[in-house]
């Protein structure tokens, strides 16, 4: 018996959740945002991580359409 990895694509199952996040990159240029974005986006000094620019899109807009604080 193999193991077929440890990632969350396992399932083949259509969610709604994965059926929303499918139509939201459908939906949104995302690269003509990250491109409005990235001049002001925030830069982190040389120890911090931050996030991506398109992670940080991707939530905001989550955030925007359904209410979330």
């Amino acid at each position: 018996m193999k193991q077929l990895g440890l990632g969350p694509n396992l399932s083949t199952v259509r969610t709604r959740k994965r059926e929303s996040l499918d139509e939201m990159k459908r939906v949104v240029p995302w690269t003509a945002l990250m491109w409005v974005v990235e001049p002001v986006y925030y830069r982190a000094k040389p120890r911090q991580l931050p996030f991506g620019i398109e992670t940080m899109l991707r939530i905001h807009c989550l955030q925007q359409w359904f209410a979330l604080s």
